[in-house]
């Protein structure tokens, strides 16, 4: 918190958490552990996090998209946390996504039209479309089976 400290005496009134690539159960233990660190839980405002595929190339905005509905699980599961903190006296404003992108098999990034094509599918066609109230996407969402948190709880001993 010292870093936070320093950067709102400098006049910053916003903070964002670390950003996880993967690991949302390790996240869900930093939140615990700030809750009970003397004034973390007041300076954390944001959560981030990074999303990257292997699957760009077949990755479609459709239910029958298993990597769609994992992107959206775990979409669910920052949600879920933002919840949770701020339930127990944090103030959460939002969830911020800091890196969105493609990998290859070997882990460098994909080609050009990989990465546009997730970023149509995913953000375009999925996020932007629930941000402006798209009846259609909300709807598709809401009735897509297999979307879950992941990840145990913190708090469940």
């Amino acid at each position: 918190t010292s870093d936070m400290l320093a950067a709102k005496a400098k006049g910053y009134t916003e903070f964002i958490g670390p950003a996880m690539a993967h690991d949302t159960c390790w996240l869900d233990y930093f939140l615990k552990a700030c809750e009970t660190t003397a004034g973390c839980k007041e300076l954390v405002t944001y959560l981030a996090f990074h999303r990257y595929r292997l699957d760009c190339s077949a990755y479609e905005a459709s239910p029958e998209n298993a990597g769609w509905r994992d992107d959206l699980s775990y979409l669910l599961t920052y949600y879920r946390l933002m919840q949770k903190y701020n339930s127990r006296g944090f103030n959460i404003k939002g969830l911020v996504f800091d890196e969105l992108g493609c990998l290859t098999p070997s882990y460098t990034f994909s080609g050009e039209e990989e990465q546009l094509q997730y970023m149509k599918q995913w953000y375009k066609l999925t996020l932007v479309k629930v941000k402006m109230g798209d009846a259609d996407m909300i709807n598709a969402i809401k009735s897509t089976p297999w979307i879950m948190p992941k990840g145990p709880d913190a708090h469940s001993g």
